[in-house]
């Protein structure tokens, strides 16, 4: 939820993921609402301080960046 508050905080537009649908369906939301990016915080990224930032324009590309990186990729990332 902080990073949400960030990233809206720097300008860009989120939506939170619903806990009673499945990842899948979740990320297919995020594709058909027009994202560029899904920024996904499971229990596994939230231990370790990283969001995985995958790209819903490049079959596969996803990564691993820390919390705190996040508004500031994002941003390099959409120029």
């Amino acid at each position: 939820v902080r990073a949400g508050a960030d990233l809206r905080a720097a300008g860009f537009v989120t939506l939170l993921g619903e806990s009673g649908r499945s990842f899948r369906a979740q990320l297919r939301r995020a594709n058909g609402s027009g994202a560029r990016f899904a920024v996904i915080i499971g229990e596994d990224e939230a231990a370790r301080g990283v969001a995985a930032l995958k790209d819903l324009r490049e079959e596969g590309e996803q990564e691993d960046v820390p919390l705190g990186e996040i508004a500031a990729r994002l941003g390099r990332e959409l120029r």
